[in-house]
């Protein structure tokens, strides 16, 4: 069950950040990126707060987000959809997409895609995005998508009309430090595209949301690689 608060710990080198606009007191200060989803160009939404980490010695892992005291448990835990027992999946067009970033100074970098459910009714998603990476000129990057599991995920969660999903996200954004080398290519944006259902099981050759990718010293990925998780609730 997640809280409003969402801390996520990287496995490499302890790191940590938090998303889904709460603030934290650790190293005092806070970081805010963030990018809001269109079905064409990118733009720009309010950013989510989150909080400076420790250094990372290599490509991050995102991991569980911890708990937070003070709030009631969101009921999101549903069952395999086929058997009438969840919500309808969700439609792309009820999600607007938005990226975060965690903090921090080392090698690898933490940060999450947070997705908005938009439409008046409660919707499920289970297992895990499909991604696209593209570069300036629009064409795609091959990234390896490193799909880890978190036994502690339900395999379909249920996001209610205003809530929030999230899928955790780390890739190393330096070839080595000190002094830091930046890793490349750079993505420029990246398509969104949700997991296969029943009603649509090859999504990949469906339309897809496009989202600024972030920009500065965090852009590029080494490999190029990324670690994902499965499809969770922010609640």
């Amino acid at each position: 069950m997640r809280k409003m608060a969402l801390a996520v710990a990287v496995l490499a080198g302890g790191a940590s950040f938090v998303t889904a606009g709460c603030g934290s007191s650790e190293g005092g200060r806070s970081v805010s990126v963030a990018a809001s989803a269109t079905s064409g160009a990118p733009a720009q939404e309010p950013s989510a707060t989150v909080a400076p980490t420790a250094t990372a010695a290599s490509s991050p892992t995102p991991r569980k987000p911890a708990k937070s005291p003070g709030r009631s448990p969101a009921p999101r835990r549903t069952t395999s959809a086929a058997t009438g027992s969840a919500p309808p999946w969700c439609m792309l067009a009820d999600l607007r997409f938005s990226l975060s970033l965690g903090s921090g100074g080392g090698v690898g970098i933490p940060g999450s895609l947070l997705m908005t459910n938009t439409s008046v009714r409660r919707c499920a998603l289970s297992g895990y995005l499909l991604l696209t990476w593209r570069d300036a000129n629009g064409a795609v990057i091959a990234v390896s998508v490193n799909k880890r599991p978190d036994p502690q995920t339900p395999h379909t969660v249920a996001i209610a009309a205003g809530g929030r999903g999230i899928v955790g996200l780390g890739w190393q954004r330096y070839k080595s430090e000190p002094p830091p080398v930046l890793c490349t290519p750079v993505p420029k944006t990246l398509e969104v595209r949700l997991p296969p259902t029943v009603q649509n099981p090859h999504p990949e050759n469906g339309p897809a949301k496009r989202i600024s990718w972030f920009t500065g010293d965090s852009a590029g990925m080494c490999g190029p690689k990324v670690d994902m998780l499965p499809v969770d609730v922010v609640s």
